[in-house]
């Protein structure tokens, strides 16, 4: 089987992906119904070259073949649209001010609970997050940006923790994906593994369910402890900080506390890059 890549005819050029095995006589992909078909295509940066599938692009009509590890078109001046889960947080707070300013985003969804200051380019749906809309015509954009997170102490269970950094992270990503993003940053966590202990699993289970969405571009920042001001303060966090600020010659870069400003110019411009694949931001990546 080959990927298909067929633009839709939208005014941003977003692309429909399935596979089809069969050919005509002249070894081009023929399946019935092709245009009306869509599932989660393949990342070509970890296929070897040799063993890359073929990418078939159907434009006017006409068929296209070639190896090539660019899923992405490139992006046009002033045209995207970012979706922002979590845009009340500390960090997505950051995200939504330097995605307002950005000349190169030309409109910004950011879902809350509680409404957000208008701005020229914010579309602010106030949402139930515990029922979100899922045929809601704002889950169509080009990128998505999520800063969902909380602890357990915050959320009061393990459960209540899960819904809020695993369960809404995926919901989120599937739906957009549905809808045709083909660009993902989530915000995990330093040290998520699907090894470690119940925070660091759920974060692990998170990167994962996302990656398996077919992403074509995902960034994964993994911040150590997050330097920011927050609306409701959490006394562990706030410790830790003051103990890092009195010892942080002798802290290793990888755990030092990271600015929420540096975190989110990562997650922006992992969604504005136009290499496609995966790539993973460990916390040293973030200190000045």
């Amino acid at each position: 089987p080959v990927n298909l890549f067929i633009p839709d005819g939208s005014a941003r050029k977003r692309e429909s992906h399935f596979r089809c095995a069969s050919r005509d006589k002249n070894g081009i992909p023929a399946c019935a119904g092709m245009t009306a078909l869509r599932s989660t295509s393949l990342n070509f940066q970890k296929w070897p070259k040799e063993k890359r599938p073929l990418r078939y692009v159907i434009w006017h009509n006409t068929f296209h073949r070639k190896h090539t590890p660019e899923l992405e078109p490139p992006l046009k001046s002033n045209t995207l649209r970012l979706l922002l889960v979590g845009g009340s947080g500390a960090v997505g707070q950051q995200v939504l001010r330097l995605a307002l300013e950005d000349k190169r985003i030309a409109h910004v969804i950011a879902p809350t609970r509680r409404p957000l200051p208008a701005h020229p380019k914010l579309d602010n749906p106030v949402v139930d997050f515990a029922a979100l809309p899922e045929n809601a015509s704002w889950w169509q954009v080009d990128a998505v940006i999520c800063t969902l997170g909380t602890t357990i102490k915050t959320a009061g269970s393990e459960q209540a923790f899960a819904a809020i950094d695993l369960d809404l992270p995926v919901l989120a990503a599937r739906l957009a994906r549905q809808a045709g993003a083909t660009r993902f940053a989530l915000n995990s966590s330093l040290g998520a593994n699907p090894r470690g202990n119940f925070y660091l699993r759920t974060k692990a289970q998170a990167e994962q369910a996302i990656r398996e969405l077919g992403y074509p571009t995902l960034t994964i920042v993994r911040p150590s402890l997050i330097d920011a001001v927050r609306a409701e303060p959490r006394l562990g966090e706030q410790f830790g900080l003051m103990a890092a600020g009195l010892l942080r010659p002798l802290i290793p870069r990888r755990y030092r506390p990271v600015k929420a400003q540096a975190i989110a110019h990562a997650l922006l411009e992992g969604v504005m890059r136009e290499q496609a694949g995966e790539q993973i931001i460990e916390s040293e990546s973030l200190q000045d």
